[in-house]
Parts: C-alpha cells; sequence; structure tokens
C-alpha cells in the first residue's frame, strides 16, 4: 500500500497511474472507545488504550457472579463498543421487532456501509456501475445468547426465520445488497483474523477483472457478552493483566474486542476520473495458506507470511527498497520469528508492523485487519515511520533486526459518548 498523491488545487500527479491500482476512496467504522475513524485516529495519535478495568457494580451488572470477580486469575479488562445497542431500524426499514432479532453484527455492519459510500460520496442509488460487497462477522453468538435462550421468540417466529433474518454470517453481505438494491458480487468472506483483509483483496481483484465498478469490503465482530472480563489460563493467548505490548519484553499475551470496519474501492484510473478523495492507493495483494507448515493450527507460520510478502512484492514490480505491509501479531514473546522472516525478505526492505493498534484495541476477529489499515490511512508518513518503521540489515551481512515501536501508554479510555441512534430492544432469555 501506499498513500495517495497530493490532489490538492493547482496540485499533478508526479508519475503516472500505476496498472492494477486500487484507491480506498471511502471508509467508516466503529472500535472501542472510537465511535469514528476521526475518533480511532485520535485515540492513536494521543497513543491511548482503548482497554477499561471495570468496577464490581459494572461486572454484576453484566451478570458476573461475585465468586467469578473474587477469582484472582479474573481478568477485569473489557473492550467495550460505543453504543453497542444503538441502531436506525427505521432508516433501513425494519421494524421495531425484526431490529431486535437482527445480529448487532449485521446492525453495525449496515451503518458503517452507509456512511462508507457517504464517506466516498458515491451514493449506491446514484452510482453508474455495479456495486460489490466483500465482508465477513464473528461467531454468531447473539443468536445463541439472545434469541435461542428465549423458547417464546423461537416458537413465534420459527428457528428459520431466527436465523435467516438477520443472524447467519453468510447473510451479511446478501442483506446490504439488498436493502440497497447493489447489483455487483456478494460474498461472504470467512478467514477468522485474516477475513476483512482477504475481502479487500478478493474486492480488489474483482474490480481488476471489471466485475463490479466499486465495491465495498469490510468486516465486523462483536463480542458477546459484552462489557464483561475474562478469565486468564497459563499456556493460553489471553494476557494475564489485561493488556497487550506486541513486541515488548513483557508480552505476555492479547485480549479480545469488538468493532467494525468498512471501506469502499475504486480502480484507482476512476477514482482519479471522478476527482473523488483518496485515503489510500492499493497497488497489490497476495493471499496463501500456511498448510501444515507450523507447529500446530492454532501457531502463525513466518515462513508462510514470507512467501505472501514476496509474492505481493513480485506481483507489484516493487523494487526492494518500497515498502512492504506485513501482517504479523508476536504479542507473546518480543520479535517471534522476526529475523526469520527478514532472511528471507530482500536486503534494505522497509517492513511495517501493523501492531500499535492491537497493543491500543485488542484483537477482534473478524476485522481486525481493517482497524489497522484505517489506521495507516489516517497517519502522515512521518507518524506512520515512527510507529511502524523496521529498520534491519541481513545477518549475513553483520546485521540484526531492530524494531523501533513503541510502548502503548496504559491508560483508559473515556466513557462511551452520547448516542444518537434509537436504543434496540435486546431479545434475552426473560424478554
Amino acid at each position: 500500500m501506499m498513500q495517495a498523491p497530493d490532489r490538492s488545487p493547482g496540485k499533478s500527479l508526479v508519475a503516472p497511474v500505476p496498472p492494477g491500482s486500487v484507491a480506498v476512496v471511502g471508509m467508516a467504522g466503529r472500535f472501542p472507545a472510537a465511535a469514528s475513524v476521526a475518533e480511532l485516529w485520535q485515540l492513536l495519535d494521543h497513543e491511548r488504550e482503548a482497554t477499561r478495568c471495570l468496577t464490581d457494580d459494572e461486572l454484576l451488572a453484566a451478570g458476573v457472579s461475585p465468586s467469578t470477580i473474587r477469582d484472582a486469575n479474573y481478568v477485569r479488562a473489557s473492550l467495550i463498543l460505543p453504543n453497542l445497542e444503538m441502531f436506525d431500524a427505521g432508516f433501513f426499514g425494519f421494524s421495531p421487532r425484526d431490529a431486535a432479532i437482527l445480529d448487532p453484527q449485521h446492525r453495525h455492519f449496515l451503518e458503517c456501509a452507509w456512511e462508507a459510500f457517504e464517506d466516498a460520496g458515491h451514493m449506491p442509488d446514484r452510482f453508474q456501475g455495479s456495486i460489490g460487497v466483500f465482508a465477513g462477522c464473528g461467531m454468531q453468538a447473539y443468536f445463541a445468547y439472545n434469541l435461542l435462550s428465549n423458547p417464546e421468540l423461537v416458537e413465534s417466529v420459527g428457528l428459520f426465520l431466527l436465523r435467516h433474518t438477520g443472524n447467519d454470517k453468510d447473510f451479511l453481505p446478501t442483506r446490504l445488497s439488498y436493502l440497497l438494491n447493489l447489483q455487483g458480487p456478494s460474498v461472504a468472506v470467512q478467514t477468522a483474523c485474516s477475513t476483512s483483509l482477504v475481502a479487500v483483496h478478493m474486492a480488489c481483484q474483482s474490480l481488476l477483472t471489471g466485475s463490479c465498478d466499486m465495491a465495498l469490503a469490510g468486516g465486523v465482530s462483536i463480542e458477546l457478552p459484552h462489557r464483561r472480563g475474562y478469565r486468564f489460563t497459563e499456556g493460553e493467548i489471553l494476557s494475564p493483566d489485561g493488556h497487550c505490548r506486541a513486541f515488548d519484553d513483557d508480552a505476555k499475551g492479547t485480549l479480545f474486542g469488538s468493532g467494525a470496519g468498512v471501506v469502499v474501492l475504486r480502480r484507482l484510473e476512476d477514482a482519479l476520473e471522478s476527482g473523488d478523495n483518496i485515503h489510500l492507493v492499493i497497488r497489490g495483494s497476495a493471499i496463501n495458506n500456511d498448510g501444515s507448515q507450523k507447529a500446530g493450527y492454532l501457531a502463525p507460520s513466518v515462513d508462510g507470511q514470507a512467501r505472501a510478502a514476496a509474492e505481493a512484492q513480485k506481483n507489484l514490480g516493487l523494487s526492494e527498497a518500497q515498502l512492504v505491509c506485513l501482517l504479523f501479531a508476536p504479542f507473546t514473546e518480543k520479535g517471534a520469528g522476526l529475523e526469520r522472516f527478514l532472511r528471507q525478505c530482500h536486503p534494505g526492505m522497509l517492513v511495517a508492523m501493523p501492531e500499535l493498534h492491537k497493543a491500543m484495541q485488542g484483537h477482534p476477529v473478524a476485522e481486525q485487519i481493517m482497524q489497522w489499515m484505517i489506521d495507516v490511512s489516517g497517519l502522515p508518513v512521518s507518524l506512520i515511520g515512527r510507529l511502524y518503521r523496521m529498520e534491519w540489515t541481513p545477518a549475513d551481512a553483520g546485521g540484526a533486526a531492530e524494531a523501533i515501536i513503541p510502548r502503548a501508554v496504559s491508560q483508559n479510555a473515556l466513557d462511551d459518548p452520547d448516542a444518537d441512534s434509537t436504543l434496540v430492544d435486546e431479545w434475552s432469555a426473560g424478554h
């Protein structure tokens, strides 16, 4: 990825449009302690964590038992999504009952999608061309905790309609396509933590092959039950103290968060011709799979990541001194596998480590990488270098890898901002 050229009045492009390039022309999102993209950038700029330490009263109100709260291994840390229960049901044509049945992940995705189109300046009903959707979401926890636990609701609505009216992962993109009359490809993407970035990759390929003329890509993941802590277990990936310290000597684990992130994409030449506001330019991408070449199913594969980076670089024709964005997440041991990865990269390559947002925002599942993509789009080049730069020389040239990544400041986020949407009456076992 590269930052878009300056297209202010009186400015001109310093180079011809690279072939196969895709422009990010719109974006929207909701994140822990940040109800918008602008608030996320502010959180990052101030180097503040989104994690909150919950009080006894907050935990009891969320349904946590007193014995659990007293457990020495219970961590009170929580990443709270602002306005979780809010949804403008009437705007999308939902009745109050249907809105209450709809998974919160679907609700937030719908609103983010509309906001992203607004940010792009291309509303679907006026856009001349086909619009595709590529997106995924987290597990259907709302379906299990809030709907199936209500026998009367299951009996009155029926299991089939409860699942198909807005609680199954498969229907996240096609529901949006239906509501906004989007007639391009509409594909559900599910690759766990990489879902949203794989969705971006697929959207780019769809644009470049002419399958659509504009594409919306992203993901959403909301932890339920919400506003709770978690029990720490030695040997697992969760942090013992509620902090994620990526690439730090004190790194002990991560914690899971919630959020939604969406971007609107166009072919770069089309975006330039239309005078779009270009946040980023995606020069190309590559995806692969580790296969069995790793310690275990849940373990990362440095070799697989290196192959993906090398393939992307080859596809782009990038010089060895240009930037490559590395999706790497060692939050349990400083620099795990870094030297082995760097040995497989070209000398002089500048490697970007997208870990600052994880230290401040936690580890959402389906839209994790979308947060980082939006993070970078809002930072000036000087700040990207300060936060993400890794300088190195190959080991066979007498050099060693040195990460230049600051530790996140431990500071709790502000309380949730006031909401301006309608509070959705959530279904529960006692509803």
